[in-house]
């Protein structure tokens, strides 16, 4: 939910008409899946969320309703009823934030991914989650917990191969 923010934070800056937090965190929340990564976890919430947008007829008129689970009677989006661009705006983020984040997973090598990623993230966010990245890989490996999985090559704490520890100049102590 938090990335999710950010890339409407970025994208909208100071619009008064951008995306509420609260509409995010809802739809984001119901339509969390329980994947197992974060990719498959915002790839999924983001093709899910516009499942939990109801269109209701309310006094003969059609109403986009984002249900508030405490209040089943409050409509988190009754302002896109008579202020259009707010729910413009909704689907015009909910669509560039897939966009970003299905262009950054389609490069290959972290390095591309990050830079693809500064834009709708920001420079120094990207930075730092890359450092806690890579420290976290080299921990794990110098542990002896990374393991290379068949098929995929990915990289983590499952899988056949495991990953040798290396100094980069040739000795295998």
């Amino acid at each position: 939910i938090q990335l999710l923010k950010r890339h409407r934070d970025l994208m909208f800056k100071d619009d008064e008409n951008r995306p509420i937090s609260i509409i995010i965190t809802t739809l984001a929340a119901r339509s969390y899946a329980n994947e197992s990564n974060i990719y498959d976890a915002l790839v999924g919430i983001l093709d899910r969320m516009p499942n939990y947008i109801e269109t209701k007829e309310i006094n003969g008129k059609q109403v986009k309703w984002v249900v508030n689970p405490v209040n089943p009677l409050e409509n988190f989006a009754d302002k896109w009823e008579y202020e259009q661009q707010k729910e413009k705006n909704f689907y015009k983020w909910l669509a560039q934030a897939k966009k970003d984040i299905l262009e950054a997973i389609n490069e290959i090598g972290l390095d591309k991914i990050a830079e693809r990623l500064k834009a709708p993230f920001g420079e120094r966010a990207v930075n730092e989650a890359m450092n806690r990245f890579g420290n976290s890989l080299r921990e794990t490996r110098e542990s002896g917990k990374l393991f290379m999985a068949s098929g995929t090559g990915m990289l983590g704490n499952e899988g056949k191969t495991k990953v040798q520890n290396h100094t980069f100049y040739g000795s295998k102590e």
